[in-house]
């Protein structure tokens, strides 16, 4: 069975190390530059993917939360239905 906050978590803290990933390569990419040694384009485009990447995961984080918690209103809203329903008969 799939566990919805298990799978929040978990995009959590994909996008958390992603983060760390990118803040940390962009710290050398400052040591690369303040030692004046030259810095291959290809790491300031990885660089500006982490960020990407990370800004994406949480959006489908938070996406997938604002799902869940609209099927538990949905849910909620069947069961008041149903329960006004038999209060009717």
């Amino acid at each position: 069975m799939l566990d919805p906050d298990a799978d929040q978590r978990g995009l959590h803290e994909l996008a958390d190390e992603t983060a760390v990933l990118q803040a940390k390569l962009n710290l050398r990419i400052g040591w690369a530059t303040i030692i004046d040694r030259p810095v291959p384009a290809e790491l300031y485009d990885a660089n500006a993917k982490l960020v990407e990447v990370a800004r994406e995961l949480r959006e489908v984080a938070r996406q997938a939360l604002e799902d869940e918690v609209f099927q538990q209103g949905v849910h909620q809203a069947e069961l008041a239905a149903r329960k006004t329903a038999v209060n009717e008969r």
